[in-house]
């Protein structure tokens, strides 16, 4: 799957794209400081495409977020 497929969906659960942005910023930045995947990916899986899984998957904790800007 690729990025902008990944994207799409992820905005499906996070419509708001400021606010999809720096969750997706925060978690990348997380996993490339050497956090866990909450999800299943292989070795060479590019940051960015695991934290856009997370957050369709809804693995990313949302504290702070205002529940009226995600989806269920």
């Amino acid at each position: 799957m690729n990025k902008y497929s990944l994207m799409a969906k992820a905005e499906e659960v996070i419509p708001n794209r400021y606010i999809l942005s720096k969750i997706l910023t925060k978690r990348v930045r997380q996993l490339n400081s050497g956090y866990k995947p909450k999800i299943e990916v292989d070795e060479k899986t590019p940051s960015m495409e695991i934290a856009l899984k997370e957050i369709i998957e809804k693995k990313i904790d949302l504290v702070g977020v205002d529940k009226s800007e995600i989806r269920t």
